[in-house]
């Protein structure tokens, strides 16, 4: 294989990395958001309610661990950006 193959897919392997990456990332910020400073909110809803959060939902939260997971994700969506 090729230099120019293996950094060609090496950059493929790195932009799905980023993505999963930021998949788990924000599921993690609702999780513990939901669980934690939200769980008043959470307790609304039924077992079996669909309901939809994202990120944005949490940007203003107080929790530090919230906070921290945020920026790293933050970062991670940069680095996204370097490989489109």
């Amino acid at each position: 294989m090729l230099h120019t193959e293996i950094y060609a897919s090496t950059v493929v392997e790195t932009k799905q990395s980023i993505f999963n990456a930021i998949e788990e990332f924000s599921d993690l910020v609702i999780q513990l958001s939901m669980s934690g400073e939200f769980s008043d909110i959470d307790d609304l809803f039924d077992e079996g309610d669909e309901i939809v959060f994202s990120v944005k939902d949490f940007l203003h939260s107080n929790d530090e661990r919230v906070k921290e997971i945020i920026k790293v994700l933050n970062v991670l969506r940069d680095a996204q950006q370097l490989f489109n």
